[in-house]
């Protein structure tokens, strides 16, 4: 038997909200921004998994935070993970445009 939450969801999942969620806010209190950044995207990329639609606005913010902190990801960028999700929901031309612009940015880093 599988037990959820109030909100449907099952427990193991809310917890993982609440973990990435945590996680989230502990990075930004250090100003750790690309780590904040990450997860951001950790968190877009686990509402869109559990039906939520595309996280346009989470994963632009999450962009705007990896663009400010040095260094770069290792992992996929938010922008990556948007372009993911239009492409998953049937936004191809957007999902392109977005994941072309990711591979030029890619390239310029080397």
């Amino acid at each position: 038997m599988e037990c959820t939450r109030h909100d449907g969801r099952p427990i193991f999942v809310f917890d993982a909200f609440h973990y990435m969620e945590s996680a989230a806010r502990r990075a930004e209190a250090a100003g750790l921004t690309l780590l904040h950044s990450q997860a951001l995207s950790a968190i877009a990329f686990a509402h869109h998994k559990a039906g939520e639609g595309v996280q346009r606005e989470l994963l632009l913010r999450a962009d705007a935070l990896e663009r400010q902190a040095p260094g770069c990801s290792r992992d996929d960028t938010s922008l990556e993970i948007l372009g993911l999700q239009l492409t998953v929901n049937g936004d191809l031309a957007e999902a392109r445009e977005l994941l072309v612009g990711e591979l030029e940015r890619a390239r310029a880093r080397g």
